[in-house]
């Protein structure tokens, strides 16, 4: 009984994390497309390969290790950096949808299973979405040529 109700809520878990990271990821593409400008658009739809194509390059680091007992790595890419960038320039619902397609597809390049390529777009999305409890702003106007650097790049609130 007791092993029947983990299984439940272990699978529970990441069914959320799916639902509630591809919504959150749906609606800012959908607030991307109707809310923003034409050239926040352009930018957005031109971040998403240079994303893809940085992920492809990881940099690989070994962690500090008092004795070298240790074999361990750690390993990022600069597409976080880019997803960031975007964040601050044109807002978070355009780091929202950059984020959640990068985590595709660097999930997708390394293991085959749908259910755990959507857990990682999710996630991404909803690591790219909700930094320290940010509210949501949505533009009101639209794009102009200078960079946006409000509030919502350097105060998270």
């Amino acid at each position: 009984m007791t092993q029947e109700r983990t299984d439940r809520k272990s699978r529970a878990v990441p069914a959320i994390v799916i639902a509630v990271g591809i919504l959150l990821w749906l609606l800012n593409g959908i607030v991307l497309f109707t809310q923003y400008g034409w050239r926040d658009q352009l930018m957005a739809l031109a971040l998403v390969p240079v994303v893809v194509i940085m992920g492809l390059f990881p940099n690989t680091f070994p962690l500090p290790a008092g004795l070298k007992i240790t074999q361990q790595k750690m390993t990022f890419t600069l597409s976080d950096a880019v997803v960031l960038l975007a964040a601050c320039w044109h807002g978070l619902p355009v780091a929202i949808f950059i984020a959640g397609v990068e985590g595709f597809t660097s999930s997708r390049r390394t293991i085959r299973r749908l259910s755990s390529n959507l857990y990682s777009s999710g996630m991404m999305s909803l690591a790219a979405g909700r930094p320290r409890g940010h509210r949501l702003q949505f533009p009101t106007s639209s794009s102009s040529r200078a960079p946006r650097t409000n509030s919502r790049c350097w105060h998270w609130r």
